[in-house]
């Protein structure tokens, strides 16, 4: 199964005019941040291996920002180097295969009408049991570091598709507040990707509830205007979300199956599984750092904790609210 369909010229064109940036500006732009990146010997040495297209893609993402594109790409060393989402990165581990099993993960081949990458996400059993909130973000994780680095398609926006029609109030229960700041941290601040919508399909009322409670007071306005939460069926999102790219199971057009999608990025992954265990599991040394505009200390997930505890008292009065209504 072919894993994403390379960009037409027309597309890539489309990608780049849409952040204003010409194809001479953007290889200028390439230049100076490798540059940059050769003088941060604070930084694991992979970042002198990485493709062009992993950094055309922050350079995109942040909308020809260079010093944006610099923050998060420290971002990005700085946070492998700390946070557990970024631990056990071998592809063959336990937690992987049983991720697979019960959740289907992976990008969709073909970008959307706005030039968009689609992340679907789907769990697949109502059982909690075999549910683990920290694997799945991990695949998650997996799969969008993989893709970075593949030169067929260069974009800077991404939409997630997740369809909760399994999930439990157990399934909620089991969502730390460390796994929500952790992802939200993430997604706001490292990965390059702006995100254009976050939709939830066939959501019972408790995720609806969840998210209100647990994410959206953690969210800039903007990224809240861009959260959806739809109750019922798949009709109500194609709005953001063409048909065509969409496979069949998720009332798409096509035929593609969710879990030979899922088994093609696992099978990427163990295939790149070297480049895990090694490259990619490099630390920063912060002892050779000398800009400390981005570091552990200065950036608000790691120094001031008052979001955190009140996030962690909003889900612990969410448990006890399951706990009394269900």
């Amino acid at each position: 199964m072919k894993l994403l369909e390379a960009l037409t010229t027309e597309q890539e064109d489309f990608i780049l005019s849409d952040v204003g940036y010409s194809r001479k500006q953007l290889e200028a732009d390439l230049i100076q941040l490798k540059d940059w990146l050769a003088e941060q010997h604070h930084l694991p040495s992979s970042r002198l291996k990485e493709k062009d297209c992993f950094l055309k893609t922050y350079l995109i993402g942040c909308k020809g920002s260079m010093e944006k594109a610099k923050r998060k790409l420290d971002a990005y060393y700085t946070y492998r180097s700390c946070s557990d989402l970024f631990l056990d990165r071998d592809p063959l581990l336990a937690e992987y295969k049983r991720v697979n099993e019960y959740i289907n993960i992976g990008l969709l081949p073909k970008l959307s009408k706005s030039r968009d990458l689609v992340m679907v996400y789907k769990p697949l059993c109502e059982d909690s049991k075999n549910y683990d909130y920290l694997g799945s973000m991990r695949r998650l994780i997996q799969i969008t570091e993989l893709k970075m680095r593949m030169p067929e398609v260069v974009t800077g926006s991404i939409c997630y598709l997740v369809d909760t029609k399994h999930l439990t109030p157990s399934h909620v229960l089991m969502c730390t507040p460390t796994i929500v700041r952790d992802m939200l941290h993430l997604a706001q601040k490292v990965m390059p990707f702006r995100l254009k919508e976050i939709i939830f399909v066939n959501a019972p009322f408790f995720v609806e509830i969840s998210i209100n409670k647990l994410v959206k007071p953690f969210l800039s306005n903007k990224m809240k205007d861009r959260l959806h939460v739809f109750s019922s069926g798949h009709e109500e999102f194609l709005k953001f979300i063409d048909r065509s790219i969409l496979p069949e199971e998720l009332g798409g057009e096509d035929p593609a199956k969710l879990h030979d999608l899922t088994k093609a990025w696992a099978e990427k992954a163990v295939n790149e599984r070297d480049w895990f265990l090694n490259e990619l599991s490099e630390r920063n040394d912060e002892s050779k750092r000398i800009n400390q505009d981005y570091s552990m200390s200065s950036d608000l997930m790691f120094g001031v904790h008052g979001e955190f505890t009140s996030l962690r008292l909003l889900h612990n009065l969410y448990c006890y609210y399951l706990y009394i209504v269900i």
